[in-house]
């Protein structure tokens, strides 16, 4: 009995938890023993101790990050706004964008004029342009661009230039050189044109009627000059250089010129150079 009692002692001691084995001969650390051992077993919860912070300088960098993301938020919904409003735009309705609600009115960029402004300025461009261009050579005045059509007939004196194929004959109007052209197709293949200035014009008629051929009649006060280009270049700008009048002496002599035009090609044309000089606008009879 003795030796009996050491032997369990011995094994409790071996164990050291006084887990008895239901095996004899078993391995008392068997896995199935030890993990019914510890699933029975519960340890204390034991707290780390630690405690969480925001410093000011974690507090800073997360503003600082919700701030770019909400400017980033705000740029991408504004650009698509504008890219919506541009593709779409507003029906006559007043509908906006895909049809819902109003139109909305962005803010203009800086350098970007509002309508107001587009209104203003077109306005005063318009005024400019239709009364006076006198102003024309100012620094920042508006600059009309010349306009050319074709003419069928030319005639001045005994000299005649009759169209017989399209640009052999053509008048243009420059408005910031405050002169007439007409410009002629010669046999040769070379371009002469006569130059009047708006100041040697003293008379001037026209008639327009809507299905008749139209025509221009100027009396001048003053010889015009005569130009002819000089090494026309395809593609390239037209060089001129004087020349001797090439209508036999009759544009030197003989002040009325009288062009025909085809049904309609005058009207919008004489309309604007009077609508440009206020001198011409008073001399001008129409011919009805």
């Amino acid at each position: 009995q003795q030796q009996q009692q050491q032997q369990q002692q011995h094994e409790k001691r071996r164990t050291g938890s006084g887990l008895t084995h239901h095996h004899v001969g078993g391995d008392p650390w068997d896995h199935c023993t030890l993990g019914q051992h510890f699933k029975n077993t519960r340890l204390p919860a034991m707290p780390i101790g630690l405690k969480l912070k925001k410093t000011p300088s974690q507090v800073n960098m997360m503003q600082k990050e919700l701030s770019e993301l909400s400017q980033q938020t705000r740029a991408s919904t504004s650009r698509v706004q504008v890219e919506n409003i541009i593709t779409l735009g507003a029906n006559p309705g007043g509908e906006g964008v895909l049809g819902r609600g109003p139109a909305m009115r962005l803010p203009a960029y800086r350098g970007q004029r509002t309508e107001g402004q587009e209104a203003a300025t077109s306005s005063s461009s318009m005024t400019s342009s239709h009364l006076s261009l006198g102003g024309q050579g100012s620094p920042g005045a508006p600059r009309m661009k010349a306009s050319n059509f074709p003419a069928s007939t030319l005639q001045i004196g005994k000299w005649k230039k009759v169209a017989t194929h399209e640009g052999e004959l053509i008048a243009k109007c420059y408005y910031a050189k405050k002169k007439l052209v007409w410009e002629v197709l010669q046999e040769h293949g070379t371009k002469s044109k006569i130059e009047i200035c708006w100041s040697d014009i003293s008379k001037l008629s026209y008639s327009t009627p809507p299905q008749r051929s139209a025509f221009l009649e100027i009396e001048l006060a003053n010889a015009p000059s005569f130009k002819q280009e000089s090494d026309p270049q395809p593609r390239r700008h037209t060089m001129w250089v004087k020349r001797d009048d090439f209508t036999e002496g009759q544009a030197s002599l003989c002040r009325p010129h009288r062009l025909f035009f085809a049904p309609g090609v005058l009207t919008k044309h004489i309309d604007r150079l009077l609508k440009c000089d206020e001198r011409l606008r008073s001399i001008a009879v129409k011919i009805h």
